[in-house]
């Protein structure tokens, strides 16, 4: 994108490139640091976050057997299993869950099956006795996991058993070959308990080169940049953006909602 950018400006367009968000991952080195007793994935985390992972899933097991469950087939029964889980809580709620649109739905089984059939895809699930309680619908690619969907039962809200997941899922790394744990999406609180790096994703703009598009640049982006500069409002776009929390489970940590992605 950035090398279509420069041939569209050298060839006389209106061009502009916007920052939108930045998305958190987790590199994950062959060996956790010297002196470290922790696993290369847990080495930077907070003792805090470490003590919540292995207490809660000490109480979840004295409620029974935890176990997680792999799928890179596009399961019938593994898609709609993760689609009821999404849809179980708020986003079932505000009607944005995937099983709440037939069109999103068909989307996803597609992406699925695509992502079946070259071999990356990732169904993760997090089970109590059987039960899922936290799932993942992700791509293992190349060495990389993205996180494209979360979802989980919020009658487990409190134990955080997203975070559970995503720490048995790293756990496996070996046997997946997973070398960095990208989050995907705008990076939130929750996320930032595992990562700190950072990838700021961008909107990239090429105007028509005519009248309308002319038209189109002067108002959407140099008008705009006026206004801004002259409030005193420029974006430093080399500083971090604001972490989003979520409203998922609470943690007297840090104080925020958190542990369930």
């Amino acid at each position: 994108l950035d090398r279509l950018l420069a041939l569209a400006q050298a060839d006389g367009y209106h061009t502009a490139r916007k920052r939108t968000s930045q998305t958190l991952y987790l590199p994950i080195s062959a060996a956790a640091p010297e002196k470290s007793a922790q696993p290369p994935w847990l080495a930077g985390t907070r003792p805090k976050f470490r003590s919540h992972l292995r207490r809660a899933r000490r109480q979840l097991e004295e409620h029974g057997t935890l176990e997680v469950k792999h799928y890179n087939a596009a399961d019938p029964e593994a898609l709609e299993k993760f689609y009821a889980l999404e849809a179980s809580g708020w986003k079932g709620a505000e009607g944005t869950a995937i099983k709440c649109d037939p069109h999103t739905r068909q989307f996803y089984d597609a992406v699925a099956q695509a992502a079946a059939r070259d071999g990356y895809l990732s169904l993760d699930f997090l089970e109590l006795n059987g039960k899922p309680i936290a799932g993942h619908f992700g791509f293992n690619l190349r060495g990389r996991y993205f996180l494209a969907k979360a979802g989980y039962d919020e009658a487990f809200r409190r134990y955080g058993s997203g975070q559970l997941l995503v720490n048995e899922i790293l756990g496996q790394t070996p046997e997946r070959g997973v070398r960095e744990f990208d989050f995907v999406g705008p990076a939130t609180w929750d996320e930032s308990r595992w990562a700190s790096a950072r990838r700021t994703n961008y909107r990239v703009f090429i105007f028509r080169k005519n009248w309308y598009g002319a038209l189109l640049y002067a108002a959407r982006i140099s008008a705009r940049d006026a206004v801004r500069s002259l409030l005193g409002r420029q974006e430093d776009e080399s500083a971090p953006l604001e972490l989003k929390s979520k409203p998922q489970g609470s943690d007297k940590e840090s104080g925020t909602d958190a542990e369930n992605k």
